[in-house]
């Protein structure tokens, strides 16, 4: 019994969702003498993994928001200063996350020593490749539609 007793706190410090289903599980078969100190426990732990929940929602929401943002103001800034519309922001965000993701699996199959270090490997590769495809799709398509109308004429001489 004290030694049951003696587990809880230790369970506790242990923290997160491994001792929340410890704890849970010890209260099923529990005495009723510890039973006050495990759903105090299992109250603790609940609080705690709320309040990471919230700060984890929120660090999401944040994160979404300025990949959002900068798309937003990656089309503005395009359309202002080339007065083309571009819309391949979308494909540009989506080659950066699929290089990161490629990236990030050949180190898990190829080196997995190297796995802590993946993303801070991954994440210049895919602003490197992403940059070249922008470069590439610049000489290739936008740069013959400087100067041209947003939206011209056809056939010509049909807007006079």
């Amino acid at each position: 019994m004290e030694d049951k007793t003696a587990a809880v706190p230790v369970v506790l410090a242990i923290g997160g969702r491994d001792a929340l289903n410890t704890l849970t599980t010890a209260l099923a078969s529990a005495p009723d003498e510890i039973r006050p100190t495990i759903e105090s426990a299992i109250d603790g732990l609940a609080r705690d993994r709320a309040a990471w929940n919230v700060a984890q929602n929120v660090w999401f929401g944040v994160s979404l928001g300025s990949v959002l943002l900068l798309a937003a103001i990656g089309l503005a800034i395009t359309f202002g200063v080339m007065g083309v519309i571009n819309m391949a922001h979308g494909e540009m965000v989506m080659l950066g996350a699929y290089t990161t993701f490629v990236v990030q699996e050949i180190i898990r199959q190829n080196a997995p020593g190297l796995f802590d270090w993946s993303l801070a490997i991954a994440l210049p590769a895919a602003f490197l490749f992403t940059g070249l495809v922008g470069v590439a799709i610049e000489r290739g398509i936008i740069r013959f539609l400087y100067g041209r109308p947003l939206e011209p004429c056809s056939p010509p001489g049909a807007c006079r």
